[in-house]
């Protein structure tokens, strides 16, 4: 997987995550831990991607959780 397509694959399931996080969080009481659902992203991101496709997914998610 080329460096591209690794941070592409981070950005689309931080992505997903966040529609998530958006259709249910009122519903899963996210406020008192607002990054918990963005753990499988970052660590899927990780696995496959590596460890700079992690960070990166971990600073999308950050961002993420941040303006909600």
């Amino acid at each position: 997987m080329s460096a591209g397509a690794r941070y592409a694959f981070a950005a689309l399931l931080i992505l997903l995550e966040t529609a998530v996080f958006l259709a249910l969080g009122r519903l899963l009481d996210v406020d008192r831990a607002p990054f918990l659902l963005f753990t499988p992203s970052v660590l899927l991101a990780a696995m496959l991607g590596g460890r700079n496709a992690g960070l990166f997914a971990t600073l999308l998610g950050v961002i993420a959780a941040d303006d909600q």
